[in-house]
C-alpha cells in the first residue's frame, strides 16, 4: 500500500486546532511518504504569518506549493500523490486537496459546509 496519512494535534498549544492528512501514492511510496511528513508542517508554517482570515485558501496554497516544490528537489524520486487535508481552527473546517480526491464531509447524517481549495491543478 502506498497510502500515508499525519496528524498533528494542539497547533500553537490550543486542543481545539488541529490539521489531518490522508496522501495516496501514485507510481511509489516515496510522494506520499514525503507528504506525510511535510505538507501539514508546511500549511503550519504559512498559517503562522496569517493576519487576515480571507487569505487562508493562499496561505494553505502555498503550503501545498511549498511542499511539491521540496519533493522535486529530492534525488532518484518519482511518481507523486494525491493529497487531502483538513484542519480544524476557530471553530472553522479548512478541507484542501490535489489530485483525483474528492471529499465529502457529514455529521450526524447532514452534509457539512466547508471551505474546499483546489491546491494544485493537474
Amino acid at each position: 500500500m502506498e497510502d500515508r496519512f499525519s496528524t498533528i494535534t494542539n497547533l500553537h498549544g490550543d486542543r481545539k486546532h488541529a490539521i489531518f492528512g490522508v496522501y495516496d501514492g501514485h507510481g511509489g511510496v516515496k510522494a506520499a511518504e514525503f507528504a506525510a511528513k511535510n505538507l501539514d508542517k508546511n500549511i503550519v508554517e504559512e498559517i503562522v504569518g496569517l493576519r487576515d482570515e480571507s487569505e487562508i485558501a493562499e496561505v494553505v496554497r502555498r503550503g501545498y506549493l511549498t511542499t511539491n516544490a521540496a519533493f522535486l528537489k529530492e534525488k532518484d524520486v518519482k511518481g507523486g500523490s494525491c493529497c487531502v487535508t483538513a484542519m480544524v481552527s476557530e471553530g472553522n473546517l479548512v478541507v484542501s486537496n490535489t489530485g483525483v480526491v474528492t471529499v465529502v464531509l457529514f455529521s450526524e447524517g447532514n452534509l457539512v459546509t466547508a471551505m474546499m481549495i483546489q491546491c494544485l491543478k493537474d
